[in-house]
């Protein structure tokens, strides 16, 4: 992460973030039986790999208390599955406000 006070812009943020997570083979056979957790499970799980986000946002000051912020995430083996058609791109934005 880095504050904008490096490009003359004191309220802006900057970052970039990975992780890679994996799930136990028990976990896994669950999953291919058709179970249900709280972010994945269609009954469709193939091969079991890790899946790894990566992620690059940057935020904005637009008044006081504004920010605007853009975001984009590249998910690979969504879902733990490496059948599963990917890397997935995910773009983003938002509106913070402090009131």
């Amino acid at each position: 992460m880095a504050k904008g006070s490096l490009w003359h812009r004191p309220f802006d943020v900057t970052g970039i973030g990975m992780q890679l997570t994996s799930i136990s083979k028990e976990h896994a056979r669950y999953l291919a039986m058709g179970g249900i957790d709280n972010f994945v499970g269609d009954g469709a799980l193939g091969r079991l790999r890790a899946e790894g986000v990566a992620e690059a946002f940057y935020s904005v000051n637009i008044k006081r208390a504004v920010w605007l912020a853009a975001d984009f995430q590249m998910i690979w083996n969504p879902a733990y599955n490496g059948d599963r058609p990917g890397p997935i791109y995910i773009p983003a934005a938002k509106v913070h406000g402090e009131f």
